[in-house]
């Protein structure tokens, strides 16, 4: 008997990853046991090696009762795995086994949601997606039979499958004739919906709670296979499955969904990410991922299904403008990582590049090469890669052929750069000469410059006139003849173009918040034990939790915050106590009063009860600016108003009077006479501008006889000695030494002796307005 060190996983590796030939890959036959009341499962396992491979044994979770290689049975001590060597002859491989899973309390993971690291077995049913049977590392052809209690279903990857049950138990045999690189397996106590499109089987495995959906999900099923298939060329399986689970999941599996109970509930996930996880059978699952050289399948993914959908109805703008307010709110130079190095999503920034910034790299390419050129590659790339990893470079190879055009600048620019393009426009101006209008425009990119073409929208009196802007330097100059005169330039108004917004394009939103631990939550002082969970909560994710007496202005000016509660001092403080709307947990954001570029979110529950069951929802409503919870459930969302492109306004708009008489001082009182408010303007040093003061305010006051008098030349903290000089218990003298008129106003007194008299000699009240000279001394310098 040989020996061959085992460890904690054991898995048994080709030294090539090429895929080979059908005939050539080895044929994996599995047989398990599902035993939920134990959470174990026995297996056997008989691997047919093709000649040539060489075995390599390393580690798997599983317990190795036995193991026979060609015959000679080995025991999992001592020896070295290197023993192992090719041979040429073929390899059966035969494993016995068994392994426990034991459910665990999986932490929900706030920036990675639908994504769970646990394989499953229970009572109530199994989950197993990785590391759970001895695996070959690469292609195989899978044979599974699954043996479990009689009252479960079970789902893997198949074609097809074959049922046998006895009075306690079903067996299932799954038939995927196709070469995979690992299998899974999924059953429970389901209710199983069928009906078929095209001769593609299409089923629900859903628990009693949802059955009523899966009419639903089966007819929406049909309605995305059969755009995919008028888009990409056939579905690749004969049949697609959805499955639920009792895990918060989102996995696309070939030949079936796995989605978690609580998402299979949300009404809008049959028009999203349904589509998404059906468009993977095509790209992740047909295709193949070769991650080591990046992920693009997410990217394209997310193009042609969550941002497609949103085209279709006409909102594919504002689609892509989310994604360039998460890359600002969620990207920064710490945390940027180029195309080609994204892996997988394990946060927001690494979602938004591989998710958002890949789409728009695929839509800039569907713009450039045209429908039909995009549509042949990506058919290209299916036919060229079926079963086969592909690579970027693989991705760029095809749409070269399809467009018979060289894209290796392209590429190249959007995979291996960081970053993405910040473009300005430097300056618009219009000429006239020879009978048109000569537009000019320079462009600068800040930064290694980019090749761009910018799509502009030139608006005249008859409609808009469009064209786009090649720039592949630092600053570039552009000159357009226009028959009519433009009134107003808009750069990337359907947000076309991959690229930094300026600041009039950014509505204040809940990601900039929750995109950077860095910011601020700010508790309130007299409320504390309502947003205590929040506070622990945002605690406990990195974020700065601070009471609302120890906030300082640099903590507010430096970052975006988070306000809890609108009783909270700096709510009051920036906000002056603005209202809220009404609801059980109101979240808003606004400008951030100290700077601008950052945001303040306000948080208002009606009670504890409220806020805890919602407040988690800040962070999966990032582009929204408001968002309204009752009991639990949105009730409200809405994204405030900003620019849509880079906007230049040509209009020359004059301001003018009409006079179409002249009229006299008695005149204007008679038609001002009735206001409550009368503002009298100006130039300090004017004497003309004090007499006319004078002029109406005695006219005003012999008119009506009730007045009071404002006056920014004296300063609040004086009132005191306004009010004794207008009642003549000081003289001028005193009054004028007490207001410290020379040192805080410092203007000739002579401009406004004669308002001060003639309000002394009548009583009317003055009110000094001003506030004191050193806050304003102190604001000029320091800020608010």
């Amino acid at each position: 008997m040989r020996y061959i060190t085992v460890l904690a996983v054991f898995v048994i590796m080709l030294a090539s990853l090429k895929l080979v030939a059908a005939e050539e890959l080895p044929v994996y036959d599995l047989h398990v046991k599902i035993i939920p009341e134990t959470h174990t499962l026995k297996g056997q396992a008989r691997i047919t090696i093709p000649a040539g491979t060489m075995p390599y044994l390393q580690a798997l979770s599983a317990d190795i009762h036995r193991l026979v290689i060609n015959g000679q049975e080995y025991k999992a001590e001592d020896d070295s795995i290197n023993e192992l060597e090719a041979g040429q002859g073929e390899k059966v491989v035969e494993i016995e086994f068994s392994a426990s899973f034991v459910p665990a309390d999986a932490r929900e993971d706030i920036e990675n949601v639908g994504v769970v690291d646990t394989n499953v077995i229970n009572p109530s049913g199994v989950m197993l997606l990785s590391g759970w049977y001895p695996a070959l590392k690469g292609f195989a052809i899978y044979n599974l039979t699954v043996e479990m209690p009689a009252e479960f279903e079970a789902i893997s990857e198949s074609d097809s499958s074959s049922i046998h049950i006895d009075q306690d138990s079903k067996t299932v045999s799954f038939d995927f004739p196709h070469p995979i690189r690992d299998i899974t397996l999924v059953a429970g106590k389901y209710i199983v919906k069928e009906d078929s499109v095209d001769g593609i089987s299409i089923k629900t495995f859903f628990f009693s709670d949802e059955d009523d959906l899966s009419s639903t999900y089966i007819e929406k099923t049909k309605e995305y296979i059969a755009l995919y298939n008028s888009l990409l060329g056939s579905f690749p399986y004969k049949s697609f499955s959805v499955v639920e689970n009792n895990y918060e999941t989102g996995y696309s599996f070939p030949s079936y969904t796995l989605l978690g109970s609580r998402v299979i509930r949300l009404p809008f996930i049959v028009d999203t990410s349904l589509g998404h996880e059906i468009l993977h059978q095509w790209f992740g699952n047909y295709v193949y991922v070769d991650h080591k050289k990046g992920n693009w399948s997410e990217g394209l993914t997310t193009y042609l299904a969550d941002h497609w959908y949103e085209q279709m109805k006409g909102k594919g703008s504002e689609y892509r403008k989310k994604i360039l307010i998460d890359y600002s709110n969620y990207v920064s130079p710490d945390n940027e990582i180029s195309l080609r190095e994204f892996v997988s999503r394990e946060d927001f920034a690494t979602r938004t590049i591989g998710y958002g910034k890949t789409a728009m790299v695929f839509h800039m390419l569907r713009n450039l090469l045209g429908d039909g050129a995009f549509f042949n590659g990506l058919k290209d790339l299916i036919d060229s890669k079926k079963y086969r990893y592909a690579t970027w470079d693989d991705i760029k190879d095809s749409f070269a052929r399809s467009s018979r055009e060289d894209l290796e600048t392209y590429f190249t620019q959007w995979l291996d750069r960081k970053g993405i393009p910040s473009i300005t426009i430097e300056g618009v101006s219009v000429i006239y000469r020879d009978g048109r209008y000569s537009l000019r425009i320079d462009i600068a990119q800040r930064g290694e410059a980019y090749t761009l073409r910018i799509p502009v929208a030139v608006e005249t009196a008859e409609g808009m006139e469009e064209f786009d802007i090649e720039i592949d330097k630092d600053v570039v100059h552009f000159e357009k003849d226009l028959k009519l005169r433009p009134f107003k330039v808009i750069f990337d108004r359907n947000y076309d173009l991959i690229r930094n917004l300026q600041k009039s394009e950014k509505p204040p939103v809940m990601s900039a918040f929750t995109g950077n631990k860095d910011n601020v939550v700010i508790l309130p002082g007299e409320e504390e034990e309502i947003y205590k969970e929040a506070a622990d909560f945002f605690a406990g994710e990195g974020y700065s939790v601070k009471d609302d007496r120890e906030a300082t202005n640099d903590d507010i000016k430096n970052n975006s915050i988070l306000i809890l509660s609108s009783n909270n001092r700096i709510y009051r403080r920036l906000f002056a106590e603005r209202p809220l709307p009404e609801g059980g947990l109101v979240i808003k954001a606004e400008k951030n009063p100290l700077n601008t570029k950052k945001s303040a979110i306000i948080m208002k529950a009606g009670s504890g009860e409220e806020l805890n069951s919602s407040f988690r929802n800040l962070f999966h409503y990032g582009n929204y600016s408001l968002l309204i919870f009752d009991n639990g459930r949105n009730t409200k969302k809405e994204t405030a108003e900003s620019d849509a492109g880079i906007i230049r306004d040509l209009r020359i708009e004059p301001e003018a009077i009409e006079t179409k008489s002249t009229i006299d001082l008695d005149t204007v009182i008679n038609k001002i006479k009735d206001k409550r408010v009368i503002f009298v303007g100006e130039m300090h040093t004017a004497y003309a501008h004090h007499v006319m003061q004078y002029e109406i305010i005695r006219k005003l006051y012999d008119m009506e006889g009730r007045l009071v008098i404002g006056m920014e030349m004296f300063q609040e903290p004086f009132q005191e000695h306004l009010d004794r000089y207008i009642q003549g218990e000081i003289d001028e003298g005193e009054f004028l030494k007490k207001t410290e008129y020379f040192q805080r106003w410092k203007f000739n007194y002579n401009l406004y002796r004669d308002i001060l008299h003639f309000a002394r000699e009548n009583t009317i009240p003055v009110i000094a307005l001003n506030l004191e000279k050193e806050i304003i001394d102190k604001v000029s310098k320091e800020g608010i």
